[in-house]
């Protein structure tokens, strides 16, 4: 896909300084289409060895994931399919950070390409900062966006890109700018799901709605208790729900483990308690945008 650049009127390819990854487990993506849809949309993508964790059981290597803090953050022990996938994202962020790659574009090998991805990074560029950002490109239905973030995507009918007050569920599909590149290569150790560790807090998450991507609700191959999550989630969507997950965050073991990811426990309650707090309060001041089915809401 390409854009007029300035006024030369040369053509710039949108999709140069962008890095695409597809984390598979096997040499054709269990979407086997998923190749021939990034090629379609004019880029070039590298297949990524997903890191297999389907046999691993308790006790896990150390050096692999710290099963304290991941139980402190998720409130369980971990599984080796999580573990693997949370691995296996890390591993496209290092690739990434070795490259000269502006922005690094990551799928899992069940995504499914369903919208023009070029107008999107446009609009990517034109909201990109110093901070690191990630834009994902799938999550849950009827998204929530900070009202005053919202933008059009040009060239793309009912379209847009929104800031979301915390990082959103799944990770099947997602943008990285150069910022959140760096700070996601240099983690080692898994602490959290892939989608998304306690750090992740320190991004700053985008969604661009209707979704440009579709996942099966078959569930992963790489984590393959991501069918369980999706399901449990779609039927969360009562206030009774969200009162509990946010007393959740107040328990010592979240509080603590947050708090060392992300660098003390100010920050913690900046960047967790309260955007989860506004939520709460406001969760009935919310207004619907969009055109249906695609409805939005805003906040």
């Amino acid at each position: 896909m390409t854009s007029e650049g300035g006024k030369s009127g040369i053509k710039v390819n949108d999709f140069d300084g962008v890095e695409v990854f597809v984390i598979s487990l096997a040499p054709i993506p269990r979407n086997p289409d998923l190749m021939c849809q990034i090629a379609e949309q004019g880029m070039n993508a590298q297949i990524v060895n997903a890191i297999d964790g389907r046999a691993w059981v308790d006790e896990f290597d150390p050096k692999l994931v710290d099963v304290k803090r991941y139980k402190g953050v998720i409130g369980r022990l971990p599984t080796g399919p999580e573990i693997g996938c949370a691995l296996s994202h890390m591993e496209c962020a290092r690739l990434a950070q070795k490259s000269s790659a502006e922005f690094a574009l990551v799928f899992e090998e069940d995504a499914q390409i369903v919208a023009d991805l070029a107008p999107i990074i446009r609009t990517m560029r034109q909201i990109d900062t110093s901070e690191p950002k990630i834009l994902t490109l799938y999550s849950t239905p009827d998204p929530t966006f900070d009202k005053n973030s919202v933008v059009s995507i040009e060239t793309v009918s009912h379209a847009v890109i929104g800031r979301f007050y915390f990082p959103p569920v799944f990770a099947v599909a997602y943008v990285l700018n150069r910022a959140a590149i760096n700070f996601y290569a240099c983690k080692t150790v898994v602490e959290g799901a892939a989608d998304w560790p306690p750090f992740a807090d320190q991004f700053e998450f985008w969604g661009c709605y209707p979704w440009p991507i579709r996942h099966p609700l078959g569930g992963s191959m790489i984590e393959e208790a991501r069918s369980r999550v999706e399901q449990k989630s779609v039927r969360q969507n009562r206030y009774f729900e969200y009162i509990k997950n946010y007393l959740i965050l107040f328990r010592i073991s979240k509080i603590n483990e947050h708090s060392r990811s992300l660098g003390g426990l100010r920050i913690y309650f900046r960047t967790v308690i309260a955007p989860h707090t506004v939520r709460v309060m406001f969760f009935y001041k919310k207004n619907r945008q969009g055109t249906e089915p695609n409805f939005y809401w805003v906040r």
